[in-house]
């Protein structure tokens, strides 16, 4: 319900900004999209983050990093009281999963008024 709710507030701002700005269906059609687009490749960009499909590559280059610039002791055992807190690991992924659907639910509804505004020109 939630969501529905995001997703129809979307398509109704994006028709409040289309009389607002005086836009041509073009322009609004153009716009939309891209916005729709923008926030896809954001959402998909947070959700291969969180996969952790990168892990190795960030663990490689923390490697070099490290290799090149090593870390005191004191910044070692802060990054490890970091990693254990489980208030803040769970804040991280909670908040990362909302950006992802908030993301991508403003995408679908962006996507969705530039299909309808392609099918009002036609």
């Amino acid at each position: 319900m939630k969501h529905a709710f995001v997703y129809l507030l979307g398509i109704l701002i994006w028709f409040i900004y289309k009389i607002a700005a005086k836009m041509s269906l073009v322009d609004w059609i153009n716009a939309s999209f891209l916005a729709g687009l923008i926030c896809f490749i954001i959402a998909s960009s947070f959700f291969i983050f969180k996969s952790g499909f990168l892990t190795n590559f960030f663990v490689g280059f923390r490697r070099i990093q490290l290799f090149a610039f090593p870390k005191s002791n004191a910044m070692e055992r802060a990054e490890e009281l970091i990693q254990k807190d489980e208030i803040l690991q769970d804040f991280k992924n909670k908040f990362i999963h909302k950006i992802i659907v908030l993301s991508f639910l403003i995408g679908c509804s962006s996507i969705t008024v530039s299909l309808i505004g392609l099918a009002l020109r036609g």
